[in-house]
């Protein structure tokens, strides 16, 4: 029923050193010590620990349905520390006890109330409520704690149109926990440009084939509950693209490890940061409009033509590609794409329940662990986090959830314990 995860290195160790030396730190560290360093604020020695072996493990390579996991694309602990996870290949809501043991499932995929086109987002309450965002139909899902439907909220996409000035095309919505909603906006091509800020604007006309585009404008805005008084947050840089020659005619694609805009928002608050990879810095906003910047020293990392993420690039193309294109072509295609020599300055930002960001920097131990460097609600830093390889879905004080792969690309949603020890 569940299934037992292979130790890795999971020592995180704070610090107040810059992100070069921490990620050098982290790559040298034995899979059992710890490093004991500084509190900058308390002046005690402090280590940060992640527990190799999950707490509780959900997922099994075949057997029971209820077990097998298909798209996880969000999940969150409840009270009683049992967990809820959203598939976005089932369409369904999963809820399982505190020992991983299956309770009970609901939504299922269609229009109507309760069911789902593409669920990305869980929002639990302090009475264990739900509300689900479904991004496929704009559209989000309130439930009560065992899973009886108390109603939905529908957006139309359009209507958001015309929210900020010029008119710019809603991509998703993040619901705010305190109420309301943080929409991303993109400019396209064609549409008028104008407004206030120096944001990117996309290219006008085409570019030659390997020249990366500049990128397009991004207006972030938070709205209330009801989708009024827009408010705009932030301006950022859409994905990273490349135009090149395809048998067709010119053809745009994501080079590897492409810049692109990051968005994070605290599961229980309305807070949130967000980010388009530009500089070794993030926004962070709280519910009263404030606006703080988190940003960090870090020297550039090499990225070398075998790098994993290459690879994960390379196939993802291929697949896309294939469906038109034979072997050799594809080579072709994906040769006219410049690599990237250096990763961008972080990964992914997550907000834990507390308010500390968490900003990804990338793989450590040879890819067995992720690297995070973790900021305080002040914005300071407090600590260097290794965890396992994985997608977080959530952190709290104490434990750390995230879904995991295997080789064969089976999903599996292990909860480990996370350990503040001085």
């Amino acid at each position: 029923m569940n299934r037992p995860a292979d130790p890795r290195l999971r020592i995180p160790a704070p610090t107040t050193a810059g992100a070069a030396l921490l990620l050098v730190l982290a790559a040298c560290a034995p899979g059992t010590g710890t490093h004991d360093v500084v509190d900058h604020q308390t002046g005690e020695r402090t280590s940060w620990l992640v527990d190799p072996t999950p707490r509780v493990s959900v997922g099994v390579v075949s057997g029971d349905e209820a077990y097998e996991l298909g798209e996880i694309s969000a999940g969150a602990v409840r009270s009683d520390g049992g967990i809820l996870l959203a598939d976005n290949r089932t369409k369904t809501l999963r809820r399982y006890d505190a020992d991983g043991v299956f309770v009970s499932e609901w939504g299922g995929e269609g229009l109507g109330p309760g069911e789902f086109l593409s669920p990305t987002q869980l929002v639990l309450g302090a009475d264990d409520a739900v509300t689900v965002w479904d991004a496929g139909i704009w559209r989000a899902t309130r439930y009560d704690a065992d899973g009886r439907l108390l109603g939905v909220s529908t957006f139309r996409r359009d209507d958001l149109i015309g929210l900020v000035e010029p008119d710019l095309a809603p991509l998703t919505a993040f619901i705010l926990a305190g109420g309301g909603y943080l929409i991303p906006m993109l400019e396209k091509e064609g549409m008028a440009s104008g407004g206030k800020g120096g944001g990117t604007r996309a290219k006008p006309g085409r570019a030659e084939a390997g020249e990366v585009l500049t990128r397009q404008r991004v207006a972030v805005v938070r709205v209330t509950a009801d989708v009024a008084g827009p408010e705009p947050v932030a301006e950022l840089g859409w994905d990273e693209q490349v135009e090149v020659a395809a048998p067709w005619g010119p053809l745009r694609l994501a080079p590897p490890l492409g810049r692109r805009p990051v968005f994070a928002v605290q599961p229980n608050a309305s807070n949130f940061c967000v980010g388009d990879q530009s500089e070794a810095s993030v926004a962070c906003f709280n519910a009263a409009g404030s606006q703080r910047t988190v940003a960090w020293n870090a020297t550039p990392t090499p990225v070398t033509r075998d790098d994993p993420e290459i690879d994960v690039w390379r196939k993802e193309m291929a697949d896309l590609l294939g469906q038109k294109l034979g072997p050799g072509v594809i080579e072709a295609v994906l040769g006219q794409v410049p690599l990237p020599t250096i990763r961008p300055p972080y990964g992914r930002l997550i907000l834990d329940r507390r308010g500390n960001l968490w900003v990804e920097q990338g793989p450590a131990d040879h890819g067995a662990s992720t690297a995070y460097l973790v900021f305080d609600e002040d914005g300071g830093e407090v600590a260097l986090a290794l965890l396992p390889q994985g997608r977080v879905l959530e952190i709290d004080d104490h434990r750390v959830l995230l879904v995991q792969s295997d080789e064969l690309g089976v999903q599996f949603v292990h909860l480990y314990s996370l350990e503040k020890a001085r």
